[in-house]
């Protein structure tokens, strides 16, 4: 509980800061938006979103000395705390407010992670005058802040019997890993490593953290982030250090089993996912991904069973949701998957959280798209490429929507916009000529991949067009995956 109280309070601390700096943009207060965004960007140091907002309201401000040297700090902080080059919007918007302009207008930040879309008025209640409005905000900022403080001051213990109190730097390192984890989105998994890691420096004998830490590498590697031969074997390695400090965790296990699907080492992957289970019977997270196991192996009811227990455990995950609508779209239920969607994403408030998640918006794109909702398939698909241009997973996200439509012309043409530096590249054109029942093609690019990621695994399953060829059944063979069954074909 205390965990979960302070996540939220901390969120609820940066969407009032988020508020205060949009109200006093909104009457011409542009110190004061500098001051509040200044405030937020310092609450997550390592968030190109703030680091951007602050940027641009400093440039709009006639700053832009000002927003280059933040600009620059933020580079040096992410390079040498995540080993990493920083978000490069960065450098792209360093080279639009260098160049002599006569306005910043056109120069926007992207919507920042749990920011407010707006300030809303309540009817009936006049709008107060500034001063007034400021000051409101200001106290539930305030009054965020005060709980924050008073819930992570607590003596906090793993959870164990006898076991000695974390240091609240520890704990409160930990607990901002959690908030960056539950994003998902790229620059906030990068986030949850380094709060995760410094919180394992701080207090080596923290398991959760360690469990943390390797969730955080599996959902980067997952999710295609960075390189996953760079990023599955530290989760192992972080996974093996939670186990060794306590094996009562489920966490741990689960996060092995994933690393352990990156290898096809399916049949130990397995018995992790099991072994998390039965030691926590209501770890939602790891139903999820055990279900993703069990797709790739080819039980398509499992993976639904699973991924809907998930659901079911936890409703507030929009990921779990996610996982849990495609896997149903992937048993042919076309129907359910686009009824959950509807529930669970379409009336979702958070939007700003759905805008930011490239693969959530693929794989709605793919649902709206069999249910004939062409332009909301076209909107959400081009949105992924809007947040990773290029990425091939993105980009043939898009093109089998124009499939779908019939503009086989436009899906071609969509395909090449893809990046043939990613590392899935070959992987995502094999799987493209697959969908268009081109199976010569396809299984020679399919020949050609180095780095057969775990989403590529999960559509290997689900090839009709070219389930029948002997070759299909051979490569899932030689990825130690199990031939299709007569239901597949």
């Amino acid at each position: 509980f205390i965990d979960s109280e302070a996540a939220r309070l901390e969120q609820s601390y940066r969407k009032a800061l988020e508020t205060l700096a949009l109200r006093a943009a909104s009457v011409g207060d542009r110190a004061g938006a500098i001051g509040w965004r200044r405030k937020l960007a310092a609450s997550d140091p390592l968030s190109s979103a703030f680091a951007l907002a602050l940027m641009t309201e400093l440039a709009a401000g006639g700053d832009n000395p000002a927003a280059v040297q933040h600009a620059r700090g933020y580079q040096d902080l992410v390079r040498r705390e995540l080993g990493v080059e920083p978000d490069p919007r960065i450098e792209q918007l360093i080279a639009s407010i260098s160049r002599p302009v006569s306005s910043l207008a056109s120069v926007q930040a992207p919507p920042v992670s749990g920011a407010t879309e707006g300030v809303p008025q309540i009817p009936g209640i006049p709008p107060r005058p500034l001063t007034a409005r400021i000051a409101l905000g200001a106290l539930v900022a305030v009054i965020a802040v005060a709980a924050f403080s008073i819930v992570t001051a607590k003596p906090v213990t793993s959870g164990r019997a006898g076991a000695e109190p974390r240091s609240r730097e520890a704990h409160a390192a930990y607990l901002r890993g959690l908030t960056a984890w539950e994003d998902r989105s790229r620059s906030a998994l990068d986030t949850a490593v380094v709060y995760f890691r410094r919180a394992a420096e701080l207090d080596p004998s923290y398991a959760e953290a360690q469990a943390g830490l390797a969730n955080a590498y599996v959902m980067i590697g997952y999710s295609g982030y960075r390189p996953g031969e760079a990023m599955y074997p530290k989760a192992k390695a972080a996974a093996q250090r939670a186990i060794s400090l306590d094996s009562t965790q489920a966490a741990p296990y689960a996060a092995l089993g994933m690393e352990l699907t990156w290898e096809r080492d399916f049949k130990t992957a397995a018995t992790a996912f099991q072994k998390a289970l039965a030691l926590d019977p209501g770890y939602a997270t790891g139903h999820q991904w055990y279900g993703i196991l069990l797709r790739i192996t080819g039980d398509i009811p499992g993976s639904v069973a699973e991924t809907g227990k998930a659901a079911e455990l936890e409703p507030l995950s929009l990921q779990i949701q996610n996982n849990y609508a495609t896997f149903l779209a992937g048993a042919g239920q076309h129907d359910a998957a686009f009824r959950h969607y509807r529930k669970v994403v379409g009336e979702e408030p958070d939007s700003s959280w759905v805008r930011r998640n490239p693969w959530l918006l693929t794989n709605m794109a793919s649902v709206y798209a069999q249910q004939g909702r062409h332009e909301d398939a076209l909107r959400f698909a081009r949105r992924a490429i809007e947040i990773l241009p290029g990425h091939p997973r993105a980009v043939s996200s898009l093109a089998g929507v124009y499939r779908v439509m019939g503009k086989n012309a436009d899906a071609r043409a969509t395909m090449e916009r893809a990046d043939p530096a990613n590392p899935h590249y070959a992987a995502y054109r094999g799987l493209f000529f697959a969908a268009e029942g081109q199976a010569d093609s396809a299984f020679a690019w399919f020949d050609r991949v180095e780095d057969w990621g775990v989403p590529v695994l999960i559509s290997l399953r689900g090839l009709n067009r070219i389930s029948g060829d002997p070759r299909y059944a051979a490569l899932l063979t030689r990825l130690g995956m199990s031939p299709p069954k007569k239901t597949e074909l």
